[in-house]
């Protein structure tokens, strides 16, 4: 029972940094996927991860570097904390993987989301590992990066409400 309590204020003496580091993963995840919310989701159709996914897997990469740096004790040579983060590299892989699709008239869709899902886990690996303000600006330039065609609007050419497809169906319509 003294192990219990030994592991309880051990956790109690490190809740400070833990919790920081995971409302600012919160947060860096929240930013990526509010922008995606508004792009994506139009008319009550869901068209790719939004707000919560985007949180839960930037949340959620983080607690896994958490429980990496705090959740195993150093055992000599055969410590290695990046050994759980490179095991959410590839959990989130197979994740952004389910996100691809190819569609009946062969497009490829998904590949955003899956990307945005990637850099998410690897936002949250960085504030879970403690490097916040590099988290931080991460998921702002991530920002950037999905809201481009808005910030942008001359750079990329005629903005469209649902990630150019209404811009694609015309060019399609015109030459056939």
């Amino acid at each position: 029972m003294s192990e219990l309590w030994q592991d309880i204020v051990t956790e109690l003496q490190a809740l400070e940094v833990i919790g920081v580091r995971l409302l600012i993963a919160f947060v860096a995840g929240a930013i990526m996927g509010l922008e995606r919310e508004r792009i994506l989701k139009t008319g009550g159709v869901a068209k790719g991860a939004g707000f919560r996914t985007y949180s839960l897997v930037c949340l959620g990469s983080c607690m896994f570097a958490l429980a990496s740096v705090y959740g195993f004790p150093a055992i000599g040579a055969t410590e290695d904390p990046g050994r759980i983060a490179a095991q959410v590299v590839a959990g989130v892989g197979f994740l952004g993987a389910g996100t691809i699709i190819k569609d009946k008239s062969g497009y490829v869709r998904g590949l955003t989301t899956a990307a945005g899902l990637w850099v998410a886990a690897a936002i949250g690996l960085m504030i879970g590992a403690g490097m916040y303000i590099s988290g931080l600006l991460s998921a702002v330039l991530a920002f950037v990066i999905l809201d481009a065609h808005h910030l942008f609007p001359r750079l990329f050419g005629k903005v469209t409400g649902n990630n150019g497809l209404e811009e694609e169906a015309a060019t399609r319509e015109t030459t056939e």
